[in-house]
Order: structure tokens, then sequence, then C-alpha cells
């Protein structure tokens, strides 16, 4: 449930700040992911850094603060949006590292009830399938008559343009296969590191992205 709705707040969150804030100072301001999973990794994974690593977050946290205050476009609504976002995933990826690190009952038929690893796999499933089940009813309820008739018109008002509705269906078809494999690759990387190394990689995406 924890790394479901996780998942759903970053999501989201991310969505609405690209509504009032540049692609580029979004991804900046979520170049703080590392500090938030710093914080996380020592509450919940009682990992210890040094004081180097410390410090280089400390520099991250200076370099946001600095883009924020030199933002021609800046809006709270949006920094805070993108923040949140940041947090989010710092706290999904936090937890699915301890949930790669639990150990689970095997089962009576493997070994009499032996304990193993939960697999990266296992992970994504039970993630997007919380996800799902919360979502659903969203889409069912707010946009899914919107989606079916503007792919494909209603009685009163046919499609004017039946390629607008096959493009979006495309566009939604490539984001959905596009997230998916971003997401089972940054599980995969996130149970060879620890949650601020995996931090510090997305943070090397993000500069990609500005």
């Amino acid at each position: 449930v924890l790394l479901g709705s996780a998942g759903i707040v970053s999501g989201v969150s991310h969505r609405v700040s690209l509504m009032f804030i540049t692609v580029s100072f979004a991804h900046t301001v979520k170049s703080l992911q590392p500090f938030f999973s710093a914080g996380l990794s020592r509450l919940l994974l009682g990992q210890s850094f040094s004081w180097l690593t410390i410090s280089a977050l400390a520099i991250v946290v200076s370099g946001v603060a600095l883009a924020a205050f030199t933002e021609f476009q800046f809006s709270l609504v949006g920094f805070m949006a993108a923040e949140t976002s940041a947090m989010a995933m710092s706290v999904a990826n936090v937890c699915q590292k301890k949930f790669l690190n639990k150990d689970v009952d095997a089962g009576a038929a493997e070994s009499h009830g032996s304990q193993r690893k939960l697999d990266k796999s296992e992970v994504f499933f039970l993630t997007n399938a919380f996800s799902v089940f919360f979502l659903l009813p969203v889409v069912l309820a707010m946009d899914y008559r919107r989606l079916v008739t503007y792919v494909y018109g209603s009685e009163d008002s046919p499609a004017e343009a039946p390629s607008d509705g096959l493009r979006t269906l495309v566009l939604l078809a490539l984001n959905t296969g596009t997230m998916t494999v971003q997401h089972f690759v940054s599980l995969t990387v996130l149970a060879m590191l620890n949650p601020v190394s995996h931090a510090v990689m997305n943070s090397c995406k993000r500069v990609v992205v500005i």
C-alpha cells in the first residue's frame, strides 16, 4: 500500500509541477532526491554516511536553493509539487530497498519453509498492482468517458478526425511502455546499489533531461 501510494503521489506531483514551472527547473528541484534518500535510509535502513557524503549532499541543497532564487519563472506551487515528488520517490525507493532485503517465507514446498529474499520482479509487480488498484476507480470516474468520446466521438458529435484519437492511443501506449521499462530498470539498479547512490544516478538522468 505504501509503495503504490508513494508512486502515485510522486507521479501526480511531478505532473502538477510541470503545469507551473519549466521542465528544467522541475528536474533541478527533484535533484534533492539524494538528500531525502539519505535521511530516510538513516531512519529506515540504519545506514550511516561519511562527512564527505554529507558535504556533497549539502552542495546539492545549496545548488537547488541558488537555482530557486535565480529562476525567472519561479512558482511556489510548482516548487513544492516538485519537492513532494522527489520526497515521495525517495520513500518509494527506500521502501523498495527494504523489501528487496526482506526475508519472506518460501513455503513448505521449498526447503520446509526456509527464508528467501523478495525478488525485484515481485516488488515490481506488487508496487504496480496496488497503484492500478488505487487509480482505476479514478480513471473510470473521471477520464474513461472523456477518452472514449475523444477517440470515437459520441452520438451527438461524432469524431471529426479519427487520426487524432488513434494518435492519442499511440501516445498513451508509448508513455505506458516507456514508464514500465524505466521503472523496472530503476528497480534493477536499486537492487545493486543503496538508495542514495541510486538517487545520485537519477540526478545524472535529470542532467540529460535538462
